[in-house]
């Protein structure tokens, strides 16, 4: 397991500046996740810390040791890619030997090694197949195979998973979770998918052109956002919002939008001596359904409704705004009548515009 810090790391590829002056520190043995939009700065992280990519700016520190001027093969991690990087010519044995047979391990405990962890990974079946004999599953395991034998300091996985089906990659993310609390092994895992993000990680970095937005837990991130950018990337479906004013009132906080019909009142809420232009924000399943005008709600015209079985999301149109509810079960509503949406009051987020 290593601890890894970033000091005041800056990347650019020619005039295109990718990371901006970073500072974060990963704990030993967590599972850090950096999850952003393409662009952000993610895979430049983890290509950093791999020594793929030399920094302009600061200093990576891997257990105390600036490891700058230190080559790849020599800060023992481990690197999962998202195409497998699999040698076509060779065996699933030969591939997750490769790496034990440079380093001049001995043959008889290379064979124990690789045994061990196919059948951990139950692949112990494909051993003498090549890649091309193999589905995409089996070869995401063996890439993930030849990373462990290697028992590296550092796992490092750049999106992984991406080029799997839908049912693939929900099995495949529970065994990489499994794998970590096994193993315990300091790792770093990149994705543009933040279910993967939140069900993966104990540890969450979101970033945004190259600077941290927020980090935390899933629950933390989730909950209380720090601003606009993470409560719209973080959700699915994503948080709604609207732009609004806060006053305050006799009741406390007012907040208001004449245009949609806006005007909420949440006491114990501090509103600032002025009336202020605020971002409010208030996730899917925070939201209820109503026929009837209720008192902390707003009108909308139903507009699709999207049936999952077990919940349904119901999209409506408020004004020029779209907006989504998180209804359980499959409620009986029809497209184009009009509804009334009641808000959670304790669960708004408001955004104050700068």
């Amino acid at each position: 397991m290593a601890f890894i810090k970033f000091d005041n790391v800056s990347k650019s590829y020619g005039k295109q500046n990718v990371i901006s002056g970073l500072n974060l520190a990963i704990e030993k043995g967590s599972f850090t996740v950096l999850v952003g939009p393409s662009g952000c700065g993610k895979s430049t992280l983890l290509r950093l810390i791999a020594g793929l990519e030399d920094l302009d700016e600061g200093a990576l520190y891997i257990d105390g040791k600036c490891v700058n001027q230190i080559e790849p093969k020599d800060r023992d991690i481990a690197i999962v890619f998202q195409n497998y990087a699999l040698y076509p010519h060779m065996t699933t044995f030969e591939n997750m030997a490769f790496g034990l047979k440079i380093r001049g391990i001995d043959k008889t405990l290379i064979r124990e090694k690789v045994n061990e962890v196919a059948c951990s990974l139950q692949i112990e079946h494909l051993l003498d197949r090549k890649p091309k004999d193999m589905s995409g599953g089996q070869r995401q395991r063996v890439a993930i195979g030849r990373a462990i034998v290697r028992e590296p300091r550092v796992f490092l996985f750049d999106e992984p998973l991406s080029n799997l089906d839908a049912k693939l990659r929900n099995q495949m993310r529970w065994e990489i979770a499994e794998l970590h609390k096994r193993l315990g092994i300091t790792t770093v895992y990149v994705t543009h998918d933040q279910v993967e993000a939140m069900t993966l990680g104990d540890n969450i970095v979101v970033l945004d052109k190259g600077v941290i937005r927020q980090q935390g837990s899933a629950k933390q991130i989730y909950d209380h956002p720090t601003d606009e950018f993470v409560a719209g990337f973080i959700g699915s479906p994503p948080m709604n919002f609207a732009k609004a004013f806060i006053a305050q009132s006799e009741q406390g906080a007012q907040i208001y939008n004449d245009q949609i019909g806006l005007q909420i009142n949440i006491p114990g809420l501090d509103a600032p001596q002025t009336v202020t232009a605020v971002t409010l924000g208030i996730r899917p399943e925070h939201l209820t359904l109503k026929q009837e005008k209720e008192n902390r709600g707003i009108e909308g015209v139903l507009m699709h409704m999207e049936h999952l079985g077990y919940e349904t999301f119901a999209h409506f149109k408020i004004n020029d705004l779209i907006w989504v509810v998180r209804c359980t079960g499959s409620p009986e509503w029809e497209a184009g009548q009009s509804v009334w949406l009641e808000f959670q009051t304790g669960k708004i987020h408001l955004f104050y515009t700068v």
